[in-house]
């Protein structure tokens, strides 16, 4: 019982203190307070509930304007943002030092880079202590100075606007050609809750068939050579489709890529992006080539392409050398991910440096999953850019005359393999009254004719009449290439692999090669070759 006035007073102390704490909750103040707390800690939805309820109590305040502004950014309402930002500049004398910061990127948002410019460099001027704020300030301001640089820039392509039928407020993307009708491409959405795939002609958008599209999430992912078949991803797992009246068949892959970042080329050649492998840094662009059904070790596409930030999307022109993709390294971008081109280089044996296309195309927001068509008259893209219908949108781009391509197609891949294996090699071509060597790839019981990993092409043809494969780049220049090659198919059980002379298009016999070696050397180290194989 002596207890008694004690318990009573804690408890009315509690009490007082419920009550208090309710009062200031109901107080107009705290909100403000809170919104500021929720600000600094990046909550920005969360600090931007608050900072409304304070105005709705005080609307004539003009403290909680840019606080507002800045919420607004980083939620993406970037209409909001405006409007408080213009409102705080009329009703505020003298500016805080942040708001140079968000009207510098209000001003980048509607790609008025001069005047974000101006901004950039008022807050800089200003801002001393913080120094990742510089350091972001500066970074955009680069981008600034790239946008004014490339806006002199005439582009070979035009932007049109699409229909409001492909386009929608939910996600449409993977925008990929048809290989078959020019004006035709495929998409992916989620407008009806789930990822489906469908097809734009001359008809609005229909989904693909119930054989592709379910209940699951489909993703499009690229076509194979002859355009009777289609790859798609459904969830995690990898199917090809051959339009027939059958079950899309099931494709084994060694690892998970996202939908987003890969490109199947010519069916046996994949180019994906990965932040599994090692890189350098982020997400980096890599290939693997299938052979016997087998994927290879994925192989970096090397510094000149990849980065310490992300690079995505890839895509290979068919001319197997010119290669597209996106990052958001920002000394690349305008802002966010920006689409960029470069070329495998004939003279070099290496990627020419990536070229930012412009900002016809790349925006202050993200410019993905580039892909171009057939006849290189028209490409598509993807962009989130927030004047959109609504989350992602597909874009097509109008070439004036026809995409730029190479002269000479071969994957790249054959070439720098090629070099890298063959130190002797010679770029020039062979001429038919010269002796050079090709392989004979026959699998033990079969008349199977296979070639190496590093020389499967889309330009190979196979000649019925030779039963050998011919090369587009050029035939094998040398008996110590040729035998390199032959080693390496032995090795991956080939046994009956073989190397065989050539003068022009006849094969050199046995009893030829004395009287030809004085005239080609390599002959000798090929009549020691045909000695130890018998």
């Amino acid at each position: 019982m002596l207890r008694h006035p004690i318990f009573i007073a804690l408890l009315l102390i509690l009490l007082f203190v419920s009550e208090a704490i309710k009062a200031q909750k109901t107080n107009p103040r705290y909100f403000r307070q809170l919104g500021l707390q929720l600000l600094t800690s990046q909550q920005y939805e969360e600090a931007h509930t608050a900072f409304l309820r304070y105005q709705e109590a005080f609307p004539k305040d003009n403290k909680v304007l840019l606080p507002l502004a800045i919420c607004s950014y980083h939620t993406q309402s970037f209409d909001e943002m405006e409007v408080y930002l213009n409102n705080y500049a009329q009703s505020v004398p003298s500016k805080a030092m942040i708001y140079h910061l968000y009207e510098a990127r209000r001003q980048k948002l509607i790609e008025n880079y001069r005047e974000a410019a101006r901004y950039y460099k008022k807050f800089l001027q200003r801002e001393k202590l913080n120094l990742s704020r510089r350091k972001q300030a500066k970074q955009e301001l680069r981008q600034c100075g790239m946008a004014i640089r490339l806006a002199h820039r005439i582009a070979p392509f035009t932007l049109v606007d699409n229909d409001e039928q492909i386009n929608t407020t939910f996600d449409e993307y993977l925008p990929i050609a048809s290989p078959n009708y020019e004006e035709v491409f495929y998409f992916s959405s989620n407008r009806r809750s789930n990822v489906d795939i469908y097809v734009l002609g001359e008809e609005p958008p229909k989904l693909l068939d119930q054989a592709i599209n379910t209940a699951a999430n489909e993703y499009l992912l690229g076509f194979g050579c002859n355009g009777q078949s289609i790859y798609f991803q459904r969830d995690s797992l990898f199917f090809i489709d051959t339009f027939a009246k059958v079950a899309p068949q099931p494709i084994d892959m060694p690892y998970y890529i996202e939908p987003n970042s890969i490109y199947f080329f010519c069916d046996s050649i994949l180019l994906f992006a990965s932040d599994r492998l090692e890189g350098f840094g982020g997400y980096d662009l890599f290939y693997s080539r299938k052979l016997l059904d087998v994927w290879s070790t994925p192989k970096n596409l090397g510094a000149t392409i990849n980065s310490a930030y992300d690079e995505k999307s890839p895509f290979l022109d068919q001319d197997g050398r010119s290669l597209y993709f996106s990052s958001n390294d920002p000394t690349k971008s305008i802002g966010g991910y920006d689409i960029l081109r470069c070329v495998f280089e004939w003279e070099s044996k290496a990627w020419s440096a990536p070229e930012n296309m412009g900002t016809t195309i790349n925006s202050n927001a993200d410019e993905l999953d580039f892909n171009l068509n057939e006849a290189g008259t028209q490409a598509y893209f993807t962009s989130n850019h927030w004047n959109g219908q609504g989350g992602k949108d597909v874009y097509t781009l109008e070439w004036k005359k026809k995409a730029v391509r190479t002269e000479e197609s071969f994957f790249f891949d054959d070439f720098v393999a090629f070099q890298q294996e063959q130190a002797a090699q010679q770029v020039t071509p062979i001429s038919l009254d010269q002796a050079y060597y090709r392989i004979q790839l026959k699998k033990s019981k079969l008349d199977t004719l296979i070639l190496p990993e590093s020389l499967i092409n889309p330009q190979i043809k196979y000649n019925e009449d030779t039963k050998f494969y011919c090369y587009s780049f050029g035939l094998y220049q040398s008996f110590e290439s040729a035998l390199a090659w032959c080693e390496e198919v032995q090795k991956k059980g080939w046994e009956k692999a073989k190397v065989i002379a050539y003068l022009g298009q006849n094969e050199i016999k046995l009893g030829e090669i004395e009287e030809l070696i004085n005239t080609y050397g390599d002959l000798q180290y090929y009549l020691e070759y045909l000695k130890e194989e018998k």
